[in-house]
């Protein structure tokens, strides 16, 4: 059953729309669980610098911005530093960096908040001067996080629909080259037959359509070979068959040449007998070209058997004045 071509290529289809379909998926699965994590630490960074820095406007006292950087960081896990304008640190979770000034190269991109960009290594810094969560002076950050979300998800189904569609055709191309091989290896062989060469024969192993098309396609190279064959034999028969009258012919007018023979009606007459026999033989073969093309038509007659072997010792009867023979028919 599978090796009908048409289950084949509904199989192919298939399983191309599958591998598609499922690398598709896989893909947005992955994407949308990686960014949803991503999506979630940056929301949590949000609130963070969001608590804080509320914290810090209410002009809270030192002590207190320490212990809340402290409880903050240890709830997210992370190292967690507060600055002002002046780049000084005001809090540090880890209680390293407290009242020194940031020394860090001009331009340099602090993580704000969590993004594909950021690596979760790296401290969250928060500077006093931002309003809206995210936004510090000389600082490199992305989009908001749902933007970022968005965009990463995109871009990774935009990478699923390439690979996607790069396996789809991968696949498509080995499909489509088991199932046009068989078919170049006929096209090669009809073109060594169409040169002449009769005796090609294609061996395809494959079953179904394929293999019931080479099958035939066998069939009517033997069909032709046979053909060619029975031509040859014809043409054979054909000139044989000439040659006999066309002999006799000469054999009567060498003995008439030679006054061997009298040339008396008898003898004329088996000479018009013989062209006669050429006649039927040119006719006889268009009678042939006709009933190859469907178009003969039989005529039933009666004949004389007498007369057909008197005729028939008149054509051989050269051969045996020739031979001191003779022959008669009671």
């Amino acid at each position: 059953m599978l090796s009908s071509l048409r289950l084949r290529l509904i199989l192919m289809f298939m399983l191309v729309v599958v591998v598609a379909v499922g690398t598709v998926a896989l893909f947005a699965s992955q994407a949308t669980s990686n960014n949803l994590q991503i999506y979630n630490e940056a929301k949590n960074d949000q609130q963070i610098i969001s608590t804080l820095l509320d914290a810090y406007h209410r002009h809270q006292n030192q002590q207190a911005l320490q212990a809340l950087t402290e409880q903050l960081a240890r709830s997210s896990h992370q190292h967690i530093i507060l600055f002002d304008h002046h780049m000084r640190v005001i809090t540090d979770s880890d209680r390293k960096m407290i009242g020194q000034a940031l020394a860090l190269p001009t331009g340099l991109p602090l993580q704000v908040s969590t993004t594909s960009t950021f690596t979760p290594s790296a401290p969250l810094y928060i500077s006093t001067d931002m309003k809206p969560p995210g936004q510090v002076p000389q600082l490199s950050t992305g989009g908001s996080p749902e933007a970022d979300f968005i965009t990463s998800v995109n871009r990774s189904l935009w990478l699923a629909v390439i690979i996607a569609g790069l396996t789809g055709l991968l696949l498509a191309l080995v499909f489509a080259n088991t199932i046009l091989k068989p078919l170049h290896l006929l096209k090669a062989v009809a073109g060594r037959m169409e040169q002449g060469d009769l005796s090609q024969r294609v061996s395809i192993e494959a079953k179904g359509e394929i293999g019931a098309l080479a099958h035939a396609f066998n069939t009517m190279a033997d069909s032709l070979s046979r053909s060619e064959q029975l031509r040859r034999n014809l043409v054979s028969d054909v000139a044989h068959e000439l040659r006999t009258p066309l002999m006799n012919i000469r054999g009567y007018l060498e003995l008439l040449q030679d006054q061997v023979l009298e040339p008396t009606p008898e003898t004329l007459a088996s000479l018009y007998e013989e062209t006669s026999l050429l006649s039927r033989l040119v006719a006889d073969l268009q009678d042939l070209s006709l009933a190859e093309a469907g178009q003969l038509r039989l005529v039933r007659r009666p004949v004389s058997l007498a007369e057909v072997t008197s005729q028939a010792v008149q054509i051989v009867r050269p051969h045996l004045v020739r031979k001191n023979l003779a022959l008669r028919v009671h």
